[in-house]
Formats: C-alpha cells, sequence, structure tokens
C-alpha cells in the first residue's frame, strides 16, 4: 500500500512487476513516461501478490493460466480508486499488472482531461445529432475509457435509455444500465450486446471491441438507429477503419455506420486528442 500512494505522489497509471529467477523488477507509466527500478535480489513479494489476488477476487492456487480482477481501494488521503489487476504466469515466476483509475475524473469535464473545448463541442453536436457508431481508439493505457465516459457524463441523456457492457466496470454512469461481461461463463461483449437489443436501449457502450464478434453486433447496432460507443486498440481514423474491416466487418457496412473516431495519446506535455468526424 506504500508503493501505491508513493506512486499516486508522481500520477503513476499503471504499475508492472514482474518476478522471475529469484528476482523482481518493478516498472510504473507516470505522465512523463515509464519509470523502471533496478531488479532487486530481495526476498520475492509473494505476500503482496498473494494479498492483490484475495482482495480482487482471484484465486490463490498454483498460477497456471492467466488471471484478471479489481478491486476498490481509499487512499491514505481518502481519496476513492479502483485498482485493475491482471496476473499473467511466467516461465519460473509471475507478471503482475494494476491499472489505477479514478473515478471521480468521469465526471470531470474533458477540458480537464486535456481536451480542446471545440473537440468536446463538436463531438457532443454529432453525438447528439447523429445515431451511428463513435468509437475511441489509442494505444493501451491512453484513457480511452475515461474519456468515453467524461465526454457520456457531460451530455444530459436523462431522457435516453444507455447500456453498457464492460470488463470490468471501472467507472459509475448514473441512470445506465451498466453491466460486467463474464467470458468465463460464455457472456461476452457480442452476447451482452445482443441481449441489450431486447431491453430498447438509445445507446450502446461496448467497453472493447477486440474481437469479430463485437465488432459484428456494434456494426449492425450502429446502422439501426442506435447511438453506439466503443474502445479500439488502434490510432487514427484510417486505421481504426482498418481495424474493423479486419475483425470481418464488410468495409460499406463500416462506411455506413460510422460517425466520428476520437485518437488520444500520451505525451509529455499531457494527453493529445484528435478528431475524425464522417457525416452520414
Amino acid at each position: 500500500m506504500e508503493l501505491l500512494s508513493n506512486a499516486l505522489s508522481s500520477g503513476v497509471t499503471d504499475i508492472h512487476l514482474q518476478v522471475q529467477d529469484n528476482q523482481w523488477c518493478l516498472r510504473w507509466r507516470e505522465p512523463t513516461g515509464w519509470r523502471t527500478l533496478p531488479k532487486q535480489r530481495l526476498p520475492i513479494p509473494h505476500r503482496a501478490v498473494q494479498w492483490v489476488q484475495v482482495q480482487s477476487g482471484m484465486e490463490t492456487g498454483t498460477l497456471t493460466s492467466p488471471r484478471d480482477g479489481g478491486l476498490h481501494w481509499q487512499s491514505p488521503e481518502g481519496q476513492q480508486l479502483y485498482l485493475r489487476i491482471s496476473i499473467v504466469p511466467l516461465q519460473n515466476g509471475l507478471s503482475l499488472v494494476v491499472r489505477i483509475l479514478k473515478p471521480e475524473l468521469m465526471v470531470a469535464p474533458p477540458i480537464s482531461l486535456g481536451m480542446p473545448a471545440d473537440i468536446v463541442n463538436n463531438w457532443g453536436q454529432t453525438f447528439c445529432d447523429q445515431p451511428g457508431l463513435h468509437l475511441f481508439t489509442g494505444p493501451t493505457g491512453a484513457g480511452k475509457t475515461t474519456t468515453m465516459f467524461s465526454l457520456l457524463s457531460t451530455l444530459h441523456l436523462q431522457h435516453l435509455k444507455i447500456m453498457t457492457a464492460e470488463d470490468p466496470v471501472e467507472y459509475c454512469l448514473p441512470g445506465a444500465v451498466q453491466v460486467q461481461i463474464n467470458p468465463h461463463q460464455n457472456f461476452g461483449f457480442g452476447e451482452a450486446l445482443r441481449t441489450f437489443f431486447r431491453h430498447d436501449p438509445d445507446v450502446v457502450v461496448a467497453g472493447e471491441i477486440r474481437d469479430a464478434e463485437t465488432a459484428a453486433v456494434v456494426a449492425s447496432a450502429a446502422v439501426s438507429g442506435l447511438r453506439v460507443l466503443g474502445t479500439l486498440h488502434c490510432e487514427g481514423a484510417n486505421n481504426a477503419i482498418n481495424r474493423m474491416t479486419r475483425l470481418g466487418v464488410h468495409p460499406n457496412l463500416v462506411k455506413i455506420g460510422l460517425r466520428s473516431v476520437m485518437t488520444q495519446c500520451r505525451t509529455h506535455n499531457g494527453v493529445q486528442f484528435n478528431w475524425s468526424r464522417f457525416p452520414n
């Protein structure tokens, strides 16, 4: 917990712990980039790893396959955080990654995230005026989900039914129906989104478009009159289109349904945003 407190004071968003061959190495992502601590030949932090597993709802037996979980944590300063945890077994060790999420950023104005006012206004107008697909793209750790929920929270959408499929549910969006997917129980993004259609939503959010099934359902929903939002691991509007087609969506369906692409990446000066609009 002291490590987390120190990380927060430095603006850290990700903590990576690698334990292998009786050594452990720590890296974390700060606003200015990655910081790596020298490898340590100290007692392997099994107790810390086990504590994380227990608190995040993971099994604590022998690690033979990847495990994911999460936990809510309050810092000594009283800040409420959500920690998203992933553990992967390595040869003679393991890799543990902690993503530090700050739920209060969900309701903060997008401008406070570094987004120019003209992009905020133009995105909001396009979203309200034109049903279709609105994508949020960027590399891992860029803050795509935070941006997506921040923009949604600035709009007065109480008259619309919003349903989200997430893994995990990171932020609370007041008034929305938020669903945690469970791939281990055959309830993935695609299955969740298809279920939503029987609940007559106005807005559908796909936490991540990462497979052909999810891409197909999202594209179909976008051309059926729904407002659809989702994150995609790629950079730029052209790459987003190519990524959707590589996932099996017909190019014409992408062309008809796509309305906007928000791209972001972290730089030494903060987060850089670019927005592209695709009129119908």
